[in-house]
């Protein structure tokens, strides 16, 4: 358990994304790769699918769904929310 003040500060300034990229040019590079990412994860679930039992493509497609969900949430918003301007267009 985290009891060390310092500790939790830096955790929450992670999540919080309030240390976010300022360089215009690396939010586009790290939005290009974390969407390829986003990508190459959802092909890896149709690999899965066609080719293991439906309880491991369960399991794998939940796994996944978090990981995707951590990128969105601890890097592409407040990527996106300090650089509004390279936001894909259709991404909610």
């Amino acid at each position: 358990m985290l009891t060390n003040v310092k500790e939790i500060k830096a955790v929450d300034v992670f999540t919080t994304g309030i240390s976010m990229v300022n360089d215009k040019d690396t939010a586009i590079l790290i939005s290009e790769l974390m969407l390829r990412f986003g990508k190459e994860l959802d092909e890896s679930v149709a690999v899965v699918q066609s080719r293991c039992d439906d309880n491991e493509f369960k399991v794998y497609r939940e796994a996944v769904g978090f990981i995707m969900g951590e990128i969105l949430i601890k890097i592409m918003n407040p990527l996106y929310e300090k650089h509004l301007e390279i936001k894909p267009k259709g991404l909610k």
